[in-house]
């Protein structure tokens, strides 16, 4: 089964952003780009929210910012990583007569 593309908006709390990476966090595991594509998305905005604020539970809890980003690099690399083995192949043609030269 495809995975979608989640398309975000400004209206996502810190905890349906949180919700989002943890659903999208076996993204090397199932080899899934669009996974990784969401889970960074949802790191991405993560980091825009005032994270002191996050509500778990009904009490406050802090998201540690650092792991966030390390885990945000960890998935950006792996993405680019992916999208350079699945390159397109080139083609080479010699040219005509090339060994004649």
């Amino acid at each position: 089964m495809a995975t979608t593309r989640i398309a975000l908006n400004g209206t996502l709390s810190a905890e349906q952003l949180q919700h989002m990476m943890a659903a999208n966090a076996a993204y090397r595991t199932n080899c899934d780009r669009v996974m990784a594509e969401n889970f960074i998305d949802a790191a991405e905005a993560l980091l825009v929210v005032p994270l002191e604020e996050v509500d778990h539970s009904g009490e406050r809890a802090r998201v540690k910012v650092s792991a966030i980003e390390e885990r945000l690099a960890k998935a950006v690399s792996w993405l680019e990583s992916e999208r350079a083995c699945t390159a397109t192949p080139r083609h080479f043609v010699p040219a005509r007569d090339w060994r004649d030269s």
